[in-house]
């Protein structure tokens, strides 16, 4: 049910598209059906707005950053995932629609190269070389300027105490990064393996082709707004024969 409402592509659904070609599908399912939805929206909330305001909104080109995009040569497709840290299945939903269009075309459908990187956690601060960084730092400073000469113990203590301040800045600044990017929603889909490179191969004539499913850009939630959405912005791009 939450798959429905999510608008993932239901295996009862699939084969309506299985006449498609796999870019066409792509382009279909996460462009042309998302471009509309997206509008739609836009112009619903347009007309409600105006009419409160008695005046038509201007619709700010921040809004747009969230809508599906399409690259000039077609060949790939920018899509935006809403996810928090309880809900990630907007993430996982084009490896979901995609593997069912594959299997409704008669193919069979597998993780060829997976996607191992976590651009949240490469965000972080390291909160253990922050402290000794800091004491190290702090320590030549106060011996290279003779400050409590003699008193080795208070230089010692001065510099452990500004470590430990340090460290609790890099935890505090980790715990804002993983708040506004939902970083706990997003290892769940990096431990269900909903990104990489995946092969459908044709179980009548051995035909393949692959598709990259990448995280391209992320967008945090609003501010301290917990009930927002973060945002990935996922680049999804045929291949028709090999992986380039």
């Amino acid at each position: 049910m939450v798959a429905k409402l999510s608008g993932v592509l239901m295996p009862e659904d699939a084969p309506r598209y299985a006449s498609l070609a796999p870019e066409d599908f792509v382009k279909t399912r996460f462009f042309d059906e998302e471009q509309s939805a997206f509008l739609d929206g836009v112009d619903v909330v347009s007309k409600k707005l105006d009419q409160i305001a008695s005046r038509v909104p201007s619709r700010g080109a921040s809004a747009y950053r969230h809508k599906a995009e399409i690259s000039k040569d077609g060949s790939t497709v920018t899509w935006p995932a809403y996810f928090t840290d309880a809900n990630f299945i907007q993430l996982a939903r084009p490896a979901i629609d995609i593997k069912r269009y594959c299997e409704a075309t008669g193919a069979s459908w597998e993780l060829y190269q997976p996607y191992t990187d976590d651009p949240i956690a490469g965000m972080n601060r390291n909160p253990i070389f922050a402290y000794l960084d800091a004491q190290n730092r702090v320590s030549r400073y106060l011996a290279a300027n003779g400050a409590f000469a003699g008193a080795e113990e208070v230089q010692n203590a001065v510099a452990s105490n500004i470590g430990m301040e340090m460290l609790e800045e890099a935890e505090h600044y980790n715990s804002r990064v993983n708040a506004q990017f939902s970083s706990r929603g997003f290892e769940a889909a990096l431990r269900a393996k909903t990104f990489g490179v995946f092969r459908c191969q044709s179980l009548q004539d051995g035909k393949t082709w692959f598709v990259s499913i990448l995280p391209a850009v992320l967008i945090p939630r609003s501010g301290t707004n917990q009930l927002s959405s973060s945002i990935a912005r996922l680049a999804l791009r045929v291949y028709r024969s090999g992986v380039r």
